[in-house]
């Protein structure tokens, strides 16, 4: 992560909220994007300053879904929070 220009460790490993932004009619009860779904804690690599890894479990990945992940840390006690989409593709299996 860049923080004022400069790669930079959290103050503590970031939370990442998920929330489930999947745009389909179909789905009932219907989704609200605002509802958070899941709450994750992350892991700093042991190799490079400023990378953080998440683990999404294993059940959110069995159905195609668009996911929104948003990353919450600190930096020099300022909270940052960033957002990125997350598009969920489970593999196409055909069986004759």
């Amino acid at each position: 992560m860049f923080y004022k220009g400069e790669i930079s460790d959290a103050d503590e490993n970031p939370i990442v909220e998920v929330y489930d932004v999947t745009d389909d009619p179909a789905l009932i009860p219907e989704l609200t994007p605002d509802k958070l779904i899941l709450t994750l804690d992350t892991e700093k690599t042991d190799v490079d300053t400023g990378v953080y890894q998440v683990f999404l479990p294993y059940s959110q990945t069995l159905n195609p879904k668009s996911l929104k992940f948003k990353w919450i840390y600190n930096v020099d006690g300022e909270e940052i929070t960033k957002v990125h989409p997350i598009f969920i593709v489970p593999p196409y299996t055909d069986i004759t």
